[in-house]
């Protein structure tokens, strides 16, 4: 069992405020909490709008998360990581803005891709039947979120 921390509440209820703004907007949320640590997964759109961590310690080097909202470090700043993917690290004061740049994220993507819903919707039936984190995922909102 996960042992309750500050930190851990902290990211519970940044979670909770991201995945309910990103649903109010329209998206389609899928969250995972984690069973050994405090961190929470969200994929926006089936991650075709990109994936979130929130934790309060660094992730494993071979998984990159567009987004990651840092717990453990105050401030409002946001750092850039630019190789292979684009990561943004948000520092715990920063919510506001990583829900606005994923939301803006998600419009020029409803504009890159041909058919943005369909592309969702593809990615939803591969979920369906893939091991980790759509495993044990479940989708935040309900119907309301898939409003677009």
């Amino acid at each position: 069992m996960k042992k309750q921390t500050e930190l851990s509440g902290l990211i519970l209820r940044a979670a909770e405020y991201v995945g309910s703004a990103l649903c109010n907007h329209g998206c389609i949320v899928h969250r995972y909490d984690a069973i050994s640590t405090s961190s929470v997964y969200l994929k926006v759109d089936a991650g075709v709008a990109c994936s979130i961590r929130l934790s309060d310690h660094e992730g494993h080097h071979n998984l990159n998360y567009r987004f990651n909202y840092l717990a453990q470090v105050p401030g409002f700043n946001v750092d850039l990581v630019r190789d292979e993917v684009d990561r943004y690290y948000y520092q715990a004061g920063a919510v506001d803005r990583m829900i606005s740049d994923i939301l803006e994220l998600r419009e020029k993507r409803f504009f890159t891709y041909r058919d943005y819903e369909e592309t969702v919707q593809l990615r939803l039936a591969e979920g369906a039947h893939a091991r980790g984190f759509w495993k044990n995922a479940y989708l935040l909102g309900g119907e309301q979120s898939r409003a677009a």
